[in-house]
């Protein structure tokens, strides 16, 4: 019904006009995270006026006609008695509910998207139904129920309902993460022979795996036999009580035995999901006190396994050898386009060996290469750096070979990766070499010997230092050398740099990774890369 009111010539020009953010910016100081509206939706430019009466003023004083709903009459009187009830919770508290105190009010969802109009609709719609069932009178008096009423209008209402009653109740929109059903693959056969498998491997000496392996592949022989335990499957991936971290206690987790070692980079971490049990309450290390009771994603084994393979090809020109992998497990995850169930997918792919272990076996094939320590050798000399922390590559290379002479001919070589009892390790400003077992024994034999009231040489408190930092791995046929920091901790990275005598103080970077350097000195036919012309090196580092 539109009708006239004064006699005035109706305004000839539109007001200038603005977004949702600018229209809101002097009543709403929160970024928004969700709207009624979207982008497209204009609204005139904005005032710290109530929206109503900024209309009325604007359609009175520039003669523009006014558009009035019953919602939105209503919703201005709601949120009047809104006020009030606010204002006299307790007295008014027995006309409007039947408890004392607060009550909590749970909506619990299993998905979200809060940027979602139809998403905040319905968590909106849940709430005013749960308190319907408590104040149904105040309920349908306050909520719009006009034939003008759409679905803005009724979850604005809603929410001035929720408003009104706040005083009784808080509001709990729970984000329940879940999963709707679940796949067996194969027959109860299958299962069961599953867990016949898994039962052997504690001839492996794997016994405190196994004994949390088997519990879990009778559930599945269970489920497999159509007698699923419902509570059980729903720990699959994390106890609600931590939802929303990025940690992981279910028991998915104990099928993962080693994680990574943060120290080092390797696979070589007994799971802590092991060590005690996730239902214990947070004082015993259980789901609510942090390890050894849960796990973080990113520590988990990669799902792939790879197998360095050479390939010798037979040519007119001679025999060539190329290095491939052929890797395989996990290669991701697939989703049906009917059920949109989720389903990890095996395969495997063959490949350009590129790695670490590609350029290891290059090195030993175009270069005189020193066979490896012994393995009870190797063991020892890692045992003496374990406090340290040796990165994963620097393992891998001396695993490999017990040091190497790159581009060398009958000279000095370009490049000499020490052997790993030479490794030399920054203290002060001095490099020094990681003395064994026994000859520490020996110099704390001397220690006690001395007269402890007189100056203990410098030289025998330097065999007793601890490495801590930058270690020197390559000489340089010029007399520099470079070294990389076992300290350094930044995803897979390793820098590398180069420094140009002992007596630096600083050096330059010129690789990121082992793998990075070794690339770059094989490719260099025998001057140091980073002495070339073209070389830009990174940033200068204090060897500190």
């Amino acid at each position: 019904m539109t009708f006239a009111v004064d006699d005035v010539t109706p305004a000839p020009f539109p007001l200038q006009e603005c977004g949702l953010a600018e229209s809101l910016a002097a009543r709403l100081k929160e970024p928004v995270l969700g709207s009624s509206h979207g982008p497209q939706v204009r609204f005139i430019s904005p005032s710290d006026t109530h929206p109503l009466m900024a209309a009325v003023h604007l359609a009175f004083s520039d003669h523009r006609p006014l558009v009035l709903s019953p919602d939105l009459v209503w919703v201005t009187i709601a949120q009047g008695l809104a006020l009030h009830i606010v204002q006299n919770a307790e007295a008014l508290r027995f006309d409007l509910v039947r408890h004392q105190g607060k009550k909590q009010l749970v909506v619990p969802r299993t998905d979200w998207d809060f940027s979602s109009a139809e998403f905040w609709n319905e968590v909106v719609g849940d709430f005013s139904a749960l308190l319907r069932q408590e104040s149904t009178a105040v309920h349908d008096l306050m909520v719009c129920d006009f034939s003008t009423t759409g679905t803005v209008e009724r979850v604005v209402s809603q929410v001035v309902l929720m408003d009104a009653l706040r005083e009784y109740f808080d509001y709990v929109l729970a984000c329940i993460c879940g999963i709707p059903t679940i796949t067996l693959e194969g027959t109860p056969a299958d299962w069961s022979r599953l867990r016949e498998k898994a039962g052997q491997l504690s001839r492996y000496g794997l016994d405190w795996w196994v004994q949390h392996l088997l519990p879990i592949c009778d559930q599945f022989v269970r489920a497999s036999q159509g007698n699923a335990d419902r509570a059980f499957w729903k720990d699959i991936y994390k106890p609600r009580e931590i939802y929303g971290g990025d940690v992981i206690n279910g028991w998915i987790c104990k099928l993962f035995p080693f994680i990574r070692n943060g120290v080092t980079g390797q696979y070589d971490i007994q799971n802590p999901v092991f060590e005690s049990d996730p239902n214990a309450p947070e004082d015993e290390g259980g789901r609510f006190g942090g390890p050894p009771g849960w796990i973080q994603s990113d520590t988990l084994p990669t799902g792939l396994s790879r197998v360095p393979l050479a390939l010798v090809e037979h040519t007119p020109e001679g025999r060539k050898t190329r290095s491939l992998a052929l890797t395989a497990g996990f290669l991701g995850v697939s989703q049906s386009s009917s059920t949109m169930a989720l389903r990890p997918e095996l395969g495997w792919v063959v490949h350009e060996d590129l790695g670490l272990e590609g350029l290891l076996r290059r090195m030993g094939e175009e270069h005189p290469v020193s066979p490896p320590l012994p393995r009870e050798a190797f063991l020892a000399w890692r045992e003496q750096w374990s406090d340290s922390g040796l990165p994963a590559d620097i393992l891998r290379l001396y695993s490999t070979c017990d040091g190497a002479s790159l581009f060398g001919g009958r000279g000095t070589p370009s490049y000499r990766l020490r052997p790993a009892r030479e490794l030399e390790f920054r203290h002060e400003r001095r490099w020094l070499r990681l003395r064994s077992p026994e000859e520490k024994e020996a110099m704390e034999e001397r220690i006690r010997e001395m007269d402890m009231a007189g100056e203990i040489p410098d030289e025998v408190l330097w065999v007793l230092s601890r490495p801590s930092g930058w270690t020197r791995f390559c000489d340089l046929a010029d007399g520099g050398f470079l070294a990389f920091n076992f300290n350094y901790r930044d995803g897979q990275q390793l820098p590398i740099v180069w420094v140009k005598d002992a007596q630096a103080t600083h050096g330059e970077r010129v690789a990121d990774t082992l793998e990075q350097f070794l690339q770059r000195a094989l490719d260099s036919k025998g001057r140091p890369y980073f002495q070339e012309p073209g070389f830009t090196p990174g940033e200068r580092v204090a060897l500190s």
